[in-house]
């Protein structure tokens, strides 16, 4: 029981923290959500920058992680495509730590610290997906520039899924995706 009230104060904060951002909401109000006493919520989290700093530091990046992992296409185009269109399939939760990360990274919500850790590990996606995508570029004169606007294209359709509710077809997601990796070069396997 102990780590299922931890786990429901955590889950009453994404919802306020997602609703009313980090500044407007109150450890009264998550404690009052996840039905416990404030000395409950603070057994669990020093304080209201400890909380939300574990779940985008701990939740957040572990669904990250998890939803990396979720897609094993080796063929770039597909890879990406099937990452986005995965993002419609987040549950309202994931959703929610999805939203609070991103608003970390665009410098809404959090503090110096937090954002620091977000640039870091965006900093380690840019090794990773040059590694992924230089391999089938064949126009390797502009390779930075195509892995920059790759990464523009995959930023902008995730927050228009996970911030704005949009949808996209799988068709539209692969689309996009390959008008950008052609221009680098890329000819997809038939």
């Amino acid at each position: 029981m102990e780590n299922g009230m931890k786990e429901r104060i955590k889950q009453v904060a994404v919802g306020l923290f997602d609703r009313q951002g980090y500044h407007g909401a109150t450890i009264r109000q998550i404690a009052e959500g996840a039905g416990c006493s404030l000395p409950t919520v603070y057994y669990y989290f020093k304080s209201k920058k400890d909380l939300f700093r574990e779940i985008i530091l701990g939740d957040y990046f572990q669904l990250l992680q998890r939803h990396t992992q979720k897609v094993t296409d080796p063929d770039p185009l597909e890879y990406y495509t099937g990452y986005i269109s995965a993002l419609e399939s987040l549950s309202e939760e994931e959703k929610r730590v999805f939203r609070l990360g991103l608003k970390v990274g665009l410098r809404f919500d959090g503090d110096e610290e937090l954002y620091e850790a977000v640039d870091a590990w965006e900093k380690r996606q840019i090794a990773w997906h040059f590694q992924k995508v230089m391999p089938v570029l064949g126009n390797v004169d502009n390779w930075s520039v195509i892995i920059r606007v790759l990464l523009q294209v995959l930023e902008n359709m995730t927050l228009a899924i996970v911030l704005k509710g949009q949808e996209f077809s799988e068709d539209a997601i692969r689309e996009n995706l390959r008008l950008v990796l052609e221009k680098g070069g890329y000819a997809p396997s038939l």
